[in-house]
């Protein structure tokens, strides 16, 4: 891309905007099970805190032109990505859901833990351990700033900063 084809103009990324069959029961899933603090309330739109925005199935089809049918379920092809410092507390709050999932709580190769399943309208959600919290779980557990550095593949600057 040259420089004459970029933008000129500063956009702010805001967050995802999902389509959802039932707003309200939506808000209520996104509040008990991911911990979302509603901002909006604007009937077939609802955004959070975070950004996270939920909006009718219907309301879309008004707003971008799309056919029902074109809005599809179960895509898996983006993930609504969260994060926790008490990924504990939050997995043992998972229990009282019944949720489908797509895969339980996992450790991967870095050492952050993690869990993911489908929303009420099949959109992929994972909730992971903040990076901050695993470099002081491993240094709780005798592990050296060098070690937890090549461990969770972060640079040792940002292990040393979540150790201050």
């Amino acid at each position: 891309m040259s420089e004459e084809q970029k933008i000129n103009v500063n956009i702010d990324f805001i967050g995802p905007l999902i389509a959802v069959e039932n707003v309200g029961k939506a808000q209520k899933f996104y509040e008990n099970v991911a911990g979302q603090k509603l901002k909006f309330d604007l009937g077939a739109c609802r955004q959070f805190e975070s950004g996270l925005t939920l909006q009718s199935k219907a309301s879309m089809t008004d707003i971008f032109g799309f056919k029902e049918n074109e809005i599809k379920k179960r895509s898996n092809n983006f993930t609504l990505y969260f994060e926790t410092a008490d990924f504990e507390a939050f997995a043992e709050n998972l229990k009282k859901h019944d949720l489908e999932y797509v895969h339980g709580v996992i450790e991967f190769t870095w050492g952050q833990r993690s869990v993911s399943f489908y929303d009420l309208d099949d959109h992929v959600v994972d909730v992971s351990e903040k990076m901050e919290t695993v470099i002081k779980r491993f240094a709780a557990q005798g592990m050296t700033q060098e070690e937890i550095a090549a461990r969770t593949e972060h640079p040792i600057e940002f292990v040393t900063a979540c150790l201050k």
